[in-house]
């Protein structure tokens, strides 16, 4: 059984993700939507998130968010 707990700061990675050499040009967080989030949109980054389990949670407006199912995990 997959549970988040919320605590982790998603800025955190995706900083050290837009600064690598060469920077992605895409980045996938998977998260419950529990955690913090940059407020804006990166330059030259799309960053995408995982929603596990549910619609519940806070996506910032600008990052795509797609739902995955957790089922009997």
């Amino acid at each position: 059984d997959m549970q988040g707990g919320g605590g982790t700061d998603m800025r955190v990675g995706i900083d050290a993700a837009s600064k690598l050499k060469p920077r992605p040009s895409a980045v996938v967080v998977m998260t419950d939507a529990h955690t913090p989030c940059p407020d804006q949109r990166l330059p030259h980054m799309t960053v995408i998130a995982a929603v596990l389990g549910g619609d519940g949670g806070y996506v910032p407006m600008w990052m795509p968010r797609v739902t995955v199912p957790m089922g009997e995990l």
